[in-house]
């Protein structure tokens, strides 16, 4: 009986805590999957993308920049679905969900006009998660697994438009990016060949991607995929930059990281960019490898690779690669909360290293 009324308290407490807790936090286990629905239009016509969520573990704020090619497509609204709330800010939208659901289903309608020079085929749509800014009724934090979408466009583009990457809003080389004496742009007259089905000939990152590949800077994440949607950590991007500034030897072997090794493929690239003040340690023994690099954190390591300024984090590189015309056609922000596509990295680099 002694054992029975010690006891009986924490029973009444996880009790009380088992009837106000929502089902939602209760059944949290994973990350939510969000994908985006694939649909077709021809020039001129206005089109809706679907946005789905399954296997949500009661989240109730999630954040979002939508990415999308800009010379083929405008983003002409948002609709919310299934949901309390929503707002859309430009490229930009904040979900609210209600907060007594762990609502699964389609949350949102984007709605598009295809541009009436835009050419055909495949143009990729998908959301871009701001970090931070996710979180169930628990507070935890989660960071959705994103399956990009598409617009496919039929039919021929209106004459006189531009086909293939979008290089910049002039064409002009931009003179403050000096030649980096890496690798050249993808040779001969005819459309590059490569291997991955999920980059568009008429996508702003075809010649990019056709110039990384051709020059080994990166292949893709399958055998036919390169995963334009998906982002760089901090092991890839400098190995990209690495790679695209012609492989150049580290001044010293020491390594103070304790998660950087010498068999991994990022260990020369790590040491070079920590030698030259590119990058530095998440603290004094780790690199932190695996950590996802946003917009503002690429644009940052290009930006101090090129000398500009004395330390270039993030504003004041974010005006010189705005200035310059980097980000063009990208749709992106230089934004610490804004996750940087694997499809805009080698964009960056490949204007870098053909610009003089």
């Amino acid at each position: 009986m002694l054992v029975i009324k010690r006891a009986f308290p924490l029973l009444l407490c996880m009790l009380l805590c088992a009837a106000v807790l929502p089902l939602g936090a209760a059944a949290a286990s994973g990350p939510p999957f969000i994908s985006l629905s694939a649909e077709t239009a021809a020039p001129g016509e206005e089109v809706s993308v679907s946005v789905e969520l399954t296997e949500n573990p009661g989240l109730m704020v999630m954040q979002f920049s939508i990415s999308y090619d800009h010379s083929a497509l405008e983003l002409i609204g948002a609709a919310g679905v299934g949901i309390t709330g929503w707002n859309a800010n430009g490229d930009n939208i904040l979900w609210l969900g209600d907060a007594d659901s762990s609502f699964n289903g389609t949350i949102l309608r984007l709605n598009f006009r295809v541009k009436e020079s835009a050419p055909a085929g495949e143009t990729p749509v998908t959301l871009l998660c701001g970090s931070g800014e996710m979180g169930n009724h628990n507070e935890e934090a989660f960071v959705p697994l994103i399956t990009a979408g598409s617009v496919i466009i039929t039919g021929s583009a209106s004459s006189g438009s531009s086909t293939g990457s979008e290089m910049s809003g002039s064409g002009d080389s931009d003179p403050s990016l000096p030649e980096s004496g890496g690798p050249s742009a993808p040779g001969g007259a005819s459309t590059p060949k490569i291997p991955f089905t999920d980059v568009p000939l008429s996508s702003y990152y075809f010649t990019a991607v056709a110039w990384a590949y051709e020059n080994e800077i990166t292949d893709g994440r399958g055998i036919d995929t390169f995963d334009p949607a998906g982002t760089c950590n901090r092991g890839e991007a400098v190995t990209f930059l690495w790679r695209a500034a012609g492989r150049p030897e580290p001044t010293s072997s020491d390594n103070v990281f304790e998660d950087v090794r010498p068999e991994d493929y990022f260990f020369k690239p790590v040491l070079w960019a920590v030698e030259k003040g590119i990058i530095f340690g998440t603290d004094e023994t780790h690199f932190s490898p695996k950590q996802t690099c946003s917009t503002a954190h690429i644009i940052t390591m290009i930006y101090r690779a090129l000398g500009i300024g004395p330390d270039g984090w993030y504003q004041e590189a974010g005006d010189w690669a705005n200035g310059s015309g980097l980000l063009n056609g990208t749709g992106l922000l230089v934004d610490p909360a804004e996750n940087c596509p694997r499809s805009a990295m080698v964009t960056f680099l490949y204007r870098w290293s053909q610009r003089s």
